[in-house]
């Protein structure tokens, strides 16, 4: 589960201390069979027993106890285990492998979206 977590976001205090998950992903590994499964979740899928709020919410109301719960909900398979990781984690994972290769169809300039990227094939870092 990757959350919107980070330093900056928790000494700010704006959300009281509360996070949403940003991405789940629920993974199945046969041992056996040597296979993985990967699903990803979408964030905004609708969920039961929180009124009306969505996936992403979960890790809001209740940490990863809620986003798990939900997730079992609506799966209907047991899960053993259990990563999260923040903004910084996920920028220290880049970073360690060397940055990421992004190959943009086109100039981008938006600063919603981030800002300025030019197009074609790049390597980005974990900023």
């Amino acid at each position: 589960m990757g959350t919107d977590k980070s330093h900056q976001r928790e000494d700010a205090n704006e959300y009281g201390g509360s996070f949403r998950s940003d991405s789940m992903i629920l993974m199945h590994v046969d041992l056996r069979g040597k296979k993985v499964m990967v699903t990803s979740l979408r964030r905004d899928t609708e969920i039961e027993g929180y009124g009306m709020q969505k996936l992403n919410v979960a890790y809001a109301i209740d940490a990863p106890a809620g986003a798990i719960r939900v997730v079992l909900q609506m799966a209907g398979v047991p899960i053993s285990h259990y990563a999260e990781i923040s903004f910084e984690g996920f920028r220290e994972v880049v970073d360690a492998l060397g940055g990421v290769e992004v190959d943009a169809p086109m100039e981008i300039n938006d600063d919603m979206a981030g800002g300025y990227v030019d197009a074609g094939l790049q390597t980005w870092n974990g900023d």
